[in-house]
């Protein structure tokens, strides 16, 4: 039975289920290395050049406009999502979809971090 209710179909001649959820099982280690690659790949990438791109504009005086301090800044937002999001986009591939490392110690899997945010306020 899948998690997520998705349909199954059976045939009646040979009695064989055909699951509609193959997204949502467990991949193999070829398929988990070749997506560890990936992430490390594009993390790695993108931490070089968004570093390189913010590095460029702060040294140089003659890239302090308008238009370089905008491109500064979404390297610097592409920066931290690069740290934060893809490391855990790396840990789901080894403990599965919609598990966190710190379920217990963080709010984020549930959604309430949103809310506590609010009530601090």
């Amino acid at each position: 039975m899948c998690p997520l209710n998705c349909t199954e179909n059976q045939t009646s001649l040979n009695s064989t289920a055909i699951n509609a959820c193959d997204p949502f099982t467990e991949s193999s280690t070829q398929v988990k290395c070749i997506k560890t690659f990936a992430y490390c790949s594009i993390m790695f990438l993108s931490l070089f050049g968004n570093l390189a791109i913010i590095t460029i504009v702060s040294k140089n005086k003659r890239m302090w406009t308008t238009t370089n301090y905008l491109i500064a800044n979404v390297a610097a937002s592409d920066l931290l999502i690069s740290l934060f999001a893809l490391p855990r986009e790396l840990a789901e591939v080894f403990t599965g979809p919609r598990r966190w490392l710190l379920d217990g110690l963080s709010g984020l899997n549930s959604g309430t971090a949103e809310g506590e945010g609010l009530v601090g306020l």
